[in-house]
């Protein structure tokens, strides 16, 4: 008995041929999506970023320079803060004049004013933001800034708060959460009605505040010693 020849069924290969080149598409996405992900985040721990070191490493210092310059008094840093939020608010002055004003009123070295602490903050912060994309939470970067301004290698190559404290530890954690604020606060300069400048000094004098509150607390000797 002969075999009929089976017609091919162009129905089932058409079906075949589907699912077949639909899971090959799926795979695509699949690598590309991945792709992407790794494009905008990083394997790196931010604490571990030069960028970032360097941004962490310029804010406290112009904080630091406030600071001093204003006898790490709180009532003094609060009156300077005021002055610099009437410099922001201030129409009719560009950009640059009230960072003028502000660099003369928080004592800025000539040639390392605000101009150049916020240029160099935001160019890194842009940069990082490319590396590290939707990781950057606020939770994060106060993990990661606690984390970096209480490592020994960043206390002893920044030098920052080598004054004697009665609670060292607490007010360098309670420093690196002023700073992180800080950090978020020169973040978000790129979006308010403030030019660059003027922002970065409303932040700058914000966590020098807040720095002082934290000195008062941990360090400034008791009443007697």
């Amino acid at each position: 008995m002969i075999r009929e020849s089976r017609k091919p069924d162009f129905e089932e290969s058409r079906r075949v041929n589907y699912f077949i080149m639909r899971k090959i598409f799926l795979t695509f996405i699949m690598f590309g999506f991945i792709y992407f992900s790794k494009a905008q985040t990083s394997d790196t721990d931010l604490r571990s970023n030069p960028l970032f070191i360097e941004n962490v490493s310029k804010l406290n210092e112009v904080a630091e320079i406030i600071f001093n310059n204003y006898g790490k008094s709180k009532s003094s840093i609060l009156e300077v803060k005021r002055l610099v939020e009437e410099i922001a608010n201030s129409k009719g002055i560009s950009d640059n004049e009230k960072a003028d004003q502000m660099n003369s009123l928080l004592g800025l070295p000539q040639g390392a004013g605000i101009e150049y602490y916020a240029t160099l903050v935001n160019n890194n912060w842009n940069s990082i933001k490319l590396q590290y994309g939707t990781l950057l939470t606020d939770s994060y970067i106060k993990n990661e800034t606690e984390a970096l301004m209480e490592s020994d290698t960043y206390q002893n190559t920044s030098g920052r708060h080598a004054n004697p404290c009665r609670k060292r530890a607490l007010y360098i954690l309670c420093s690196a959460a002023a700073t992180s604020a800080a950090i978020l606060c020169h973040a978000a300069c790129t979006s308010t009605l403030f030019g660059m400048f003027a922002c970065f000094g409303l932040c700058a004098t914000g966590q020098t505040y807040a720095i002082a509150e934290c000195y008062d607390t941990y360090c400034a000797p008791l009443a007697g010693n």
